[in-house]
Formats: C-alpha cells, sequence, structure tokens
C-alpha cells in the first residue's frame, strides 16, 4: 500500500481479512479495503494510468460486505454497492444490496430509511410503461406500505406516498385488464 501499488494492496489487505488477529489490525484492514474498493467504484484509481476498473471496486466492495467482521464497514460497503447498482439502472442488483442493509444485523447504523425507501423504488423502477406486470406492481406497493408504515416521519415520506399511490392506481388497471 505504501508503494502505492493498491492492486496488491488490495489482494493483501483481502488475504489479511481472513486471518485471525487483533481486532485493531482487522478493523484497520477493512476501513482501508473500503477506501480502495470506493475509489476504484468511483473512478478515482486508475489501471495503466487511463481505465477505471470499477468491477475490481465492486469485487472488494463485495468482498467486505458478505466477509467483513465488523458490521460498520459492511454496512458502508453494502450501501455503496447498492447505490451504484441503483444509479446504474441494475435494479434488481441494487435491490438485493438494499435488502442487505435491512438485515436485523446491521440495525442502529442509520441505513434503515434510505434502503427501505431505494428497495421500493427498485421495484417501481423496473416497471414498463406501455406493460402491467402485476407481480412487480403489487411487490413495490408492498415495499411502499411497509415504508410508510415503518418511517412515517421517513425522509422521503413524499416520494413514497406518489408512488404508492402510483401503484395503486396501477394495479387496479391490471385487475381490469384481467
Amino acid at each position: 500500500d505504501a508503494l502505492g501499488d493498491w492492486d496488491a494492496a488490495v489482494r493483501s489487505y483481502e488475504a489479511a481479512m481472513v486471518q485471525p488477529g487483533p481486532a485493531s489490525e482487522a478493523l484497520r484492514v477493512e476501513q482501508r479495503l473500503l477506501e480502495l474498493g470506493v475509489d476504484l467504484l468511483e473512478g478515482r484509481r486508475k489501471v495503466l494510468f487511463f481505465f477505471n476498473d470499477r468491477s475490481r471496486g465492486v469485487v472488494t466492495l463485495e468482498n467486505l460486505a458478505f466477509a467483513g467482521q465488523f458490521r460498520a464497514v459492511r454496512a458502508e460497503a453494502l450501501a455503496r454497492l447498492a447505490e451504484y447498482r441503483y444509479q446504474k439502472g441494475d435494479f434488481l442488483d441494487a435491490a438485493l444490496f438494499y435488502a442487505g442493509l435491512l438485515d436485523p444485523d446491521l440495525a442502529g447504523l442509520g441505513y434503515e430509511d434510505q434502503a427501505a425507501f431505494r428497495l421500493g423504488m427498485c421495484s417501481y423502477q423496473r416497471l414498463e410503461e406501455d406493460k402491467l406486470n402485476g407481480t412487480v406492481i403489487q411487490q413495490g406497493l408492498d415495499l411502499f406500505r411497509a415504508y410508510l408504515r415503518d418511517f412515517p416521519d421517513g425522509l422521503s415520506r413524499a416520494e413514497a406516498e406518489a408512488a404508492r399511490a402510483d401503484l395503486a392506481e396501477r394495479l387496479g388497471e391490471y385487475h381490469l385488464m384481467l
């Protein structure tokens, strides 16, 4: 890492992550992996000085999210992955990461409100304008109802209400179509 060889550093940190050792060192390893993974994901680290290696960032953050020891680091990795996938329009993959943020083991870290809202938005974004998919409509409706119930003062309450109303109307159209 000190030599600036981020590729070798990532491999070494990932190997160190699964080795037993002092908790303070393990936390430092995971935090540094998180930094490197985010830098790769956001294109701040380059291959051959020109090319982004976002896929390496995704793999690094996935390794942290699923094998990390520390809740806060795992949650941050999941949040970064979820947002990256969402922004790319990969709503099915984004939903998996947002659902991971709702794991009770990660409760209390401050991700629940946004994750629950975005989980509903993943279903909502999957709807095609000219097609009525009853399963996706119902899933989105259920997710927004859960969000509005669980987060009555949620940060995205107005957007969730609007999406829920739209989905309820679409569900009615779907039933009429049937």
